[in-house]
């Protein structure tokens, strides 16, 4: 991430103890697919988020582990949920910004920043804890895609754009996806990996985004194809040195099956 608070300061987050709650963010679009094969069409509005009673201009009290993301119709939602590595913090002084869509981050020496980039986008804040040497630190997040109903269907054409996948002297943002390889489909270059388990996703130096790109902080978009009822799943890997780090998911869509 690009860390744009007013101190310049390198992003991380901090977590004490972890009270899990379930906001729901309502926060997709569909789009009736117009012809007859009756396909949805479907493409997470953040603008439109809501955090079930939490203001996402503070982020939470507490630690969350699942969000929903409610399309324009009924017919479809997208089941986010995280599981941790035992080491990882997501927030400090009762101020938890991982899952929100805060526009705030932890950075740096527990600094807050403000996110640059869209309105609403669903914020991935974390950092080992300080004094600590345990190793991996990660969070797992889940995606699944469910009907009116509440149960998991296939879909097809899943894209998810994540912006702000940087390394600075303070962290080094690292993603995998689970059904690997995900094929990118847009970036601005300065990358490695290749999105799998064993050779995430991340950028190869500390450099800024290169002249000429259309935003000031790296954009990389993921086409993952087809993703199964059971869902699929995106790790946000810490590198060393392991403070505090944060990327955004800025827009998510899919093709599931039936009409809107």
């Amino acid at each position: 991430m690009s860390e744009s608070s007013s101190n310049q300061i390198p992003r991380r987050t901090v977590v004490g103890s972890v009270a899990w709650s379930l906001p729901v963010i309502a926060a997709a679009v569909a789009v009736p697919h117009a012809s007859a094969s009756q396909l949805c069409n479907a493409s997470v509005d953040f603008t439109r988020v809501a955090t079930n009673g939490t203001s996402s201009s503070t982020g939470f009290p507490s630690a969350v582990n699942s969000v929903t993301l409610a399309t324009g119709t009924p017919a479809y939602r997208v089941r986010v949920t995280m599981a941790q590595s035992a080491n990882a913090q997501f927030g400090t002084a009762s101020s938890f910004y991982n899952f929100s869509q805060s526009a705030r981050t932890w950075t740096n020496n527990d600094q807050l920043s403000t996110v640059p980039g869209p309105a609403g986008q669903l914020i991935l804040n974390q950092r080992r804890p300080a004094g600590s040497t345990a190793l991996p630190v990660f969070q797992r997040i889940s995606f699944e895609i469910i009907n009116a109903a509440g149960v998991a269907v296939d879909v097809t054409n899943f894209r998810i754009t994540l912006d702000d996948i940087n390394k600075s002297p303070n962290h080094d943002d690292q993603i995998a996806f689970v059904d690997s390889p995900a094929t990118v489909v847009a970036s601005y270059g300065n990358s490695s990996g290749t999105g799998t388990i064993g050779d995430p996703f991340r950028r190869v130096n500390t450099n800024d985004v290169p002249a000429g790109s259309p935003t000031t902080f790296y954009r990389d978009t993921f086409d993952l194809g087809a993703v199964p009822a059971t869902g699929t799943r995106l790790d946000y890997v810490g590198g060393d040195p392991f403070g505090w780090q944060y990327v955004t998911i800025s827009a998510l869509s899919f093709t599931a099956p039936g009409a809107c």
